[in-house]
């Protein structure tokens, strides 16, 4: 019989249930959200923390990471865009909540907050476009939310701040939205779960600004609690992944429905004066910059092409109640979920074929993250003089080959574990 995995480390600092994990700077660095607000910014190399703030007086629900930007979303109705370099963290307190939860923290640099709606514990998705404009003030991430209402969801765009769109409420039954992911490519796709267990995948037209239902799927019979796109070609099929309350894990496959002419440049908006040089569209202005201001009329058009609820392209039956959280590797081949039973699994995404148990927390695990896979050019050759600075470089550049996994449970740990 084969020796059971173990961790490769704990992290130990938070008192409260861990909600998000998320690595980021070539795997150096390791973001951790709790059910208090707080995050912690941990160096991966020498497993202690870089930077302790409390971004939100209430659950984190989601982290993410886009060069110096750190994004929180909490459940105090906020989203909120920080600013911290690496050499701003010298300036940041690094006292643990779990060692003194009452002391005030230094705060990075609050670029961006927004107001939105946080009645469940939905996430938000994010989504990266490439700009073609020299205007630092044209958007280049879209950030999608649930609405105010039931079943709708909002889309907004940053560094404007703006909503640009509401994909409006589908027909089917849904009940609240409990997981979002937004896919870019030669037409926008944003993919929801809801709380009936169906999933649907929306295709943005950015002619009409309009969205529509391009796939459904009810593979589930309790909530859905999280979804993850497969890495692939802009252009290609995509696939993602579904996991609810239940025990089932299923796999999407969604043709591409509009060809990339579909994309073509669509009128001014309305609000905005024509532009003063022939600059080409973004492909972020392409695709949102026409849509209605939103309205009860604009956010409740039904879909003009409606898509039947269809099988999934593959399930499993994981025979264990509740995957909380799921995860794809960055290259593509493995999928983890964390589940209630206090465990994360390891699965082929191309087979579904369970490869590992990780078994070491005693309660539920809420949050699960995959540190990037990278190739030898990729990681950090960066200088620095002395012997010390040497060892540093060294000690940094085996963190970064790591295949990591981290698990967030609700016993306030983070299990980190080096898996194939």
């Amino acid at each position: 019989m084969s020796k059971p995995a173990t961790p490769a480390y704990v992290l130990r600092g938070h008192a409260a249930t861990i909600h998000a994990v998320r690595f980021l700077r070539r795997n150096s660095r390791l973001l951790t959200g709790d059910a208090d607000g707080w995050l912690v910014l941990w160096n991966l190399a020498s497993k202690r923390p870089a930077a302790v703030w409390r971004p939100h007086s209430a659950t984190i629900l989601g982290l993410d990471a886009d060069h110096d930007r750190i994004i929180t979303h909490g459940r105090d109705s906020h989203l909120r865009v920080w600013q911290l370099r690496p050499d701003d963290e010298a300036a940041l307190d690094t006292v643990l909540p779990v060692d003194n939860a009452d002391a005030h923290r230094k705060q990075p640099w609050l670029l961006h907050s927004i107001p939105v709606n946080t009645l469940n514990f939905c996430p938000f998705a994010i989504c990266r476009v490439d700009n073609d404009d020299d205007d630092d003030d044209v958007d280049s991430t879209l950030v999608a939310v649930p609405g105010v209402l039931d079943g709708q969801i909002a889309v907004h765009g940053l560094p404007s701040e703006r909503r640009f769109s509401t994909v409006p409420k589908t027909e089917l039954q849904t009940g609240m939205v409990m997981a979002l992911a937004l896919v870019p490519g030669p037409q926008l796709r944003l993919i929801a779960g809801y709380e009936s267990g169906l999933t649907v995948v929306f295709g943005h037209d950015a002619t009409s600004g309009s969205w529509t239902r391009i796939y459904a799927s009810t593979p589930h019979t309790q909530p859905l609690l999280s979804l993850c796109p497969l890495p692939g070609p802009p252009d290609g099929p995509l696939t993602y992944f579904s996991s609810g309350a239940d025990d089932v894990v299923a796999k999407h496959v969604v043709s591409p429905t509009l060809p990339p002419a579909s994309m073509s440049k669509p009128p001014p908006h309305p609000s905005k004066p024509p532009p003063s040089k022939p600059n080409p569209p973004s492909l972020l202005s392409a695709a949102l910059s026409s849509s209605p201001s939103p309205s009860p009329s604009s956010t409740n058009i039904p879909n003009p092409v409606p898509a039947a609820p269809t099988a999934p392209a593959q399930t499993l039956k994981t025979k264990r109640a509740g995957q909380q959280s799921l995860a794809v590797r960055s290259d593509g081949r493995l999928l983890a979920t964390a589940g209630w039973d206090g465990r994360a699994r390891v699965y082929s995404t191309r087979t579904l074929r369970e490869m590992a148990v990780l078994k070491w927390h005693a309660e539920g695990c809420y949050a699960v993250g995959f540190g990037d896979v990278l190739d030898g050019d990729e990681t950090d050759d960066g200088g620095g003089q002395g012997a010390l600075a040497h060892v540093r470089r060294r000690r940094e550049e085996r963190v970064a080959g790591v295949h990591w996994v981290a698990a967030g449970s609700k016993d306030g740990k983070v299990s980190l574990w080096d898996v194939y």
